[in-house]
């Protein structure tokens, strides 16, 4: 995230919390936004009410907060200062990110490795490379949400407690699509309800899901099935499998099928990651749904990526 500090934020704040924010910003990876003149006094705070570690990892990342670029600005989420409570504010710089999944036993080392075939992407390689750090350093953590069902519950009750109002800001919400097609299932409009401020399968749109812009919560909905369909059946071959017997021999889109997990040669969900030890920036690329976002065109996993990077 970047903290943007304007006038007033040394107005409303003391200088020992001004010291706290540069500190907590600078140990989980944040970037400050300010005028020179601001970056005097933020440094005076930090000498008088930081202990000699804190100076030293404030000290070390001053000349990272001097190299904000464009794709920095337009990609991370801005926060300004002033507009929060001090508790709050400390709490957006504090809490690691939190990648909120169905199911994080079989699903998070899929995202995490996913992460780091991204790095070397020529469109946002950049993004991706902080978003890697951020999960090596334990910024950014995959939440268990115990299918989507219990999704809205969680995110209320953990609003009002560990992450008092900062969960829109800080986590990313993904789910199954489950459908045989691309259209929006229709078991969920109280989650999509909740998560996109009153609008249903019915009227959702694209636009609204596949966006870097969001009302309320950051969310995501896979576009084919469920992320078992973005392998190819290389993966499952290098795993052991048979593809002609997890995946069923009807008309459905290879997208959308549901994978055979009952009966002899099921897939089993723990070797969910293992699939994704073979593959590539480019395997996960062929044939993926592109999205028009903010005048760019990005794959969905450029733009999936994007969103979580959103958040740390």
């Amino acid at each position: 995230m970047i903290l943007k500090i304007e006038d007033s934020f040394f107005g409303k704040f003391s200088d020992a919390d001004i010291a706290d924010f540069c500190y907590y910003a600078a140990e989980h990876g944040h970037f400050i936004d300010c005028e020179p003149q601001h970056k005097v006094r933020l440094k005076k705070c930090v000498a008088k009410h930081c202990g000699t570690n804190q100076k030293k990892v404030f000290m070390y990342a001053l000349n990272r907060f001097t190299h904000l670029t464009d794709e920095h600005r337009i990609y991370l989420t801005t926060i300004n200062g002033s507009a929060y409570a001090a508790d709050i504010l400390k709490s957006l710089l504090q809490k690691p990110a939190r990648l909120l999944l169905e199911n994080k036993m079989y699903e998070g080392p899929v995202y995490k490795r996913m992460i780091g075939s991204y790095k070397h992407d020529r469109q946002y390689g950049n993004m991706y490379t902080l978003l890697e750090i951020a999960c090596n350093k334990g910024w950014l953590e995959f939440a268990n949400g115990g299918g989507y069902g219990g999704f809205e519950e969680y995110l209320k009750s953990i609003n009002n407690g560990e992450y008092k109002d900062i969960v829109k800001q800080k986590f990313c919400t993904l789910m199954d699509r489950d459908m045989k097609s691309a259209i929006l299932p229709d078991n969920r409009d109280p989650l999509f309800g909740f998560l996109s401020g009153g609008k249903n399968h019915h009227t959702l749109a694209d636009s609204d899901i596949y966006t870097l812009t969001f009302p309320l919560y950051i969310w995501h909905l896979w576009y084919k099935r469920a992320i078992e369909n973005y392998f190819p059946d290389s993966s499952y071959v290098t795993c052991s499998y048979n593809p002609i017997v997890i995946w069923p021999a009807d008309p459905t889109d290879r997208n959308y099928k549901k994978i055979v997990d009952k009966g002899k040669g099921r897939f089993h969900k723990e070797d969910l990651p293992k699939l994704a030890n073979s593959m590539s920036r480019y395997d996960y690329e062929n044939g993926l749904q592109h999205f028009i976002v903010n005048g760019q065109d990005m794959s969905e996993l450029q733009l999936f990526l994007l969103k979580i990077v959103k958040i740390i």
